[in-house]
C-alpha cells in the first residue's frame, strides 16, 4: 500500500508497543563527559540472531510519529513500515 499524505501518525509509545513485538527493545545509553556531566542517548535495538541493529530515536511518548522518521526507524531496524500504513518500495529500491 503506498504512502498517503494521511497516512496514521501513532504515538511514539504505541510505536514502541508494535516495534517491540518485532523484537525491538527501547533502550538508553548514558554517555559521561566527566565526572559529572553525562547525556542520555535513547535508542531502539534489535537481535537479528548475532547481528544487532541500532536506531537513535529521541521523542516523548505522547508524540507523534512522522512518516519520515517511520520510513528511517523501520529501514533501519528492518521492520516493515507497512505496519504504519506506508511501503518503503515507493522511494527505496535496495534489499531490506
Amino acid at each position: 500500500m503506498p504512502a498517503h499524505p494521511f497516512a496514521p501518525q501513532p504515538t511514539f509509545s504505541e510505536f514502541k508497543r508494535v516495534l517491540a513485538e518485532y523484537g525491538c527493545e527501547y533502550t538508553n545509553l548514558e554517555c559521561r563527559l566527566d565526572s559529572q556531566a553525562f547525556y542520555t542517548v535513547p535508542y531502539f535495538e534489535r537481535d537479528m540472531g548475532g547481528r544487532k541493529l541500532r536506531c537513535v530515536a529521541i521523542f516523548e511518548d505522547d508524540d507523534r510519529v512522522q512518516p519520515a522518521d517511520i520510513r528511517r526507524i523501520c529501514r533501519t531496524l528492518e521492520v516493515p513500515a507497512s505496519l504504519f500504513g506506508l511501503d518503503l518500495t515507493d522511494w527505496y529500491e535496495g534489499p531490506l
